[in-house]
């Protein structure tokens, strides 16, 4: 069985309330939605709901501990230079500061300052390689800083 996309109005995406209904009366099963207003979406029972994903910013430690008590939470991270995101975490709990798991056909690393990889544990920098990175960024140093 396949899925449906919806696109929304900004009257609706704009209002918690309409929103809540929406997802109710359309029988939604699966959200994306940006923290500021998973923060914001009344906490009722919504029967066909299963899975919300939240990308772009942590979401809080309540919201987090509030909708994964009932729902499959799932955080999704990727900075601007991956196409879209890079990486994904069910989170349990208030786990909101973890990024998680590379997506398929992505490669994450944590390197020092010479670019050797840093033990577990150990702070570094957040390296992404594999197909979802954005062309046009190496060795182009004005466009990486923008």
């Amino acid at each position: 069985q396949g899925l449906e996309l919806h696109i929304l109005s900004d009257t609706i995406k704009k209002d918690s309330l309409l929103l809540s209904d929406y997802f109710i009366n359309n029988k939604i099963n699966l959200v994306y939605l940006p923290p500021a207003l998973l923060d914001q979406l009344p906490q009722k029972s919504y029967p066909d709901l299963e899975v919300l994903i939240y990308a772009g910013e942590p979401c809080s430690k309540n919201t987090a501990k509030k909708w994964s008590s009932s729902l499959n939470l799932f955080n999704y991270y990727g900075p601007t230079e991956t196409s879209i995101y890079a990486t994904f975490k069910q989170i349990l709990q208030d786990e909101t500061g973890q990024i998680g798991r590379p997506i398929q056909n992505v490669q994450l690393y944590v390197l020092d300052n010479f670019g050797t990889p840093v033990p577990i544990g150990v702070t570094g920098e957040l390296y992404i390689g594999g197909a979802g990175v954005a062309r046009g960024y190496l060795n182009r140093e004005a466009l990486t800083k923008e």
